[in-house]
């Protein structure tokens, strides 16, 4: 087994992320910490742990999606494990993720529940970890994948051979974890998740998800409309051209773009209160039983209004997946 570490200008946090995966209770495994050209203490500090299980890589700084390429590269594990330098793996991680991989080898991806560390200016992340945490087997993940990224990245083991099958990371203008993780699904890749919290995922002012342009809220949905619209095509969905959108505000409005951008018509938009003066199509959720052979997308993104939307087309007897699809 291999872990792949990437560490950027990370002094303050590589020594105990290192810890927390060479005190493993499973013992067999490779660390490449990939030193992605940091500027700070980082490489000194790595090459002075002494453990014959550790290779540290020096690149120059390219990024993440080429730090984990490259580590991906250097591999040569049956099962390759993700982490970052900031967080800490529990000690039985590796040892269950690696039994699970054993007994299920029908599963491409094994990803973990984790335990949020942030402050109190975190609770956006804290409660997407929560929304992330419940979602536990293929199908949950499957249903869910538009929503959000259905998986918390430094807490995945995946198999070497889902990386030849499916392919490696891209540098892409978004996330590179959510590409891939949409990407795979879209290919038939089999993902499942441990209910244990085996990572400690810790919220840093460092943390690519506040400083890079790339985990920016526009770029999720650009890729969310770029999937969706291969899903559709994939699968000549007899309802395509009847494409109804749950929400019809301004914020509603300018993410549904990125759908026309790929190729998705939309008929329009349902709303509990329609505005008239509105230039586009908005009906009342009344009318929801008028429309013929539908598929919703819901773009409503508060938490409890997802959930009542989820239930009301439910009661309704829409079938998610089949008939709506929650893309926030």
């Amino acid at each position: 087994m291999s872990v792949i570490l990437p560490v950027y200008n990370g002094q303050n946090t590589i020594n105990q992320a290192v810890d927390s995966i060479l005190e493993q209770s499973f013992r067999n495994f490779e660390l490449l910490v990939i030193n992605d050209g940091s500027t700070d203490s980082s490489r000194s500090i790595v090459s002075k742990i002494r453990d014959p299980r550790l290779t540290l890589i020096t690149n120059t700084h390219r990024g993440l999606t080429a730090c984990l390429n490259s580590g991906i590269s250097a591999a040569r594990g049956k099962y390759i494990a993700r982490m970052d330098a900031d967080d800490i793996s529990i000690s039985d991680r590796f040892k269950l993720q690696v039994e699970y991989m054993e007994s299920n080898p029908q599963t491409g991806v094994l990803a973990t529940n984790v335990r949020f560390k942030g402050s109190s200016a975190s609770e956006g992340l804290r409660h997407y970890v929560d929304w992330q945490n419940k979602l536990m087997d293929h199908q949950e993940i499957f249903h869910n994948r538009f929503v959000d990224c259905p998986l918390i990245h430094p807490s995945v083991m995946i198999r070497r051979s889902s990386f030849m099958k499916f392919g490696c990371y891209q540098e892409t203008q978004g996330p590179e974890d959510f590409e891939l993780w949409l990407r795979w699904l879209d290919q038939g890749a089999i993902f499942h998740k441990l209910q244990e919290e085996l990572l400690v995922w810790v919220d840093g002012p460092n943390r690519l998800t506040r400083i890079n342009d790339n985990y920016k809220k526009e770029k999720f949905f650009h890729l969310k409309a770029r999937y969706y619209s291969k899903w559709l095509h994939q699968h000549k969905h007899e309802k395509a051209n009847n494409i109804w959108v749950l929400g019809s505000g301004s914020t509603v409005f300018h993410r549904t773009r990125f759908l026309k951008n790929c190729g998705v018509h939309v008929q329009g938009y349902i709303d509990f209160k329609p505005n008239s003066s509105l230039v586009r199509k908005v009906i009342s959720y009344d009318d929801i039983p008028s429309l013929k052979n539908p598929f919703f997308l819901s773009y409503v993104s508060d938490r409890t209004g997802r959930q009542k939307i989820k239930e009301f087309l439910q009661a309704a007897g829409f079938i998610e997946g089949q008939d709506f699809y929650m893309m926030a």
